[in-house]
């Protein structure tokens, strides 16, 4: 067994000698003509992940920026639809302020105006009350006195009665 196993001790030395001598070899030969460009192709890897995490940090960076831009639109939207509220409401005061002062002065006018008529007709009415009793006065006074005043004793006993009647 011992000569089985310095047969197999030595197999397995020069397998490990060709297998590491052909390991280096490859490695020379890589290292020679295809070194340069795997770590090209590392590099350019590298820097094209680089550039991507540059983009990306700067569409980010962008991105924040516009966000940051649309709540300040948002901000003044919202201050400059406050305002115009508040001067519709201002202005809606004003107008029912307005509205109320020019209902007023309407109301006032119309009673105004209905007092001056009801005056008018009070007048009116008075006028054609004292000449109705006038007349009944002057047929009355006529039937009493038949011919015994002439026409302008008549005309002065109506005038004193009329006075009378205006006195009350």
């Amino acid at each position: 067994m011992l000569v089985m196993h310095s047969v197999s001790m030595g197999t397995l030395l020069g397998n490990f000698i060709i297998v590491t001598g052909a390991f280096l070899t490859l490695m020379i030969l890589i290292r020679i003509f295809a070194w340069s460009k795997i770590t090209g192709i590392f590099e350019e890897r590298a820097n094209q992940i680089s550039g991507d995490l540059d983009k990306a940090e700067a569409a980010r960076v962008k991105a924040e920026e516009y966000v940051s831009e649309q709540e300040q639109e948002l901000k003044n939207s919202r201050l400059e639809a406050s305002q115009i509220v508040g001067q519709a409401n201002a202005r809606a005061a004003h107008d029912k302020e307005a509205i109320l002062a020019q209902a007023k002065e309407e109301a006032q006018a119309i009673k105004e105006k209905a007092r001056q008529d009801a005056e008018a007709i009070k007048a009116e009415a008075v006028e054609s009350a004292k000449e109705e009793i006038a007349k009944l006065a002057i047929d009355l006074a006529e039937r009493v006195l038949v011919d015994k005043l002439n026409e302008s004793e008549k005309t002065a006993l109506v005038d004193r009665y009329l006075d009378r009647l205006g006195e009350n």
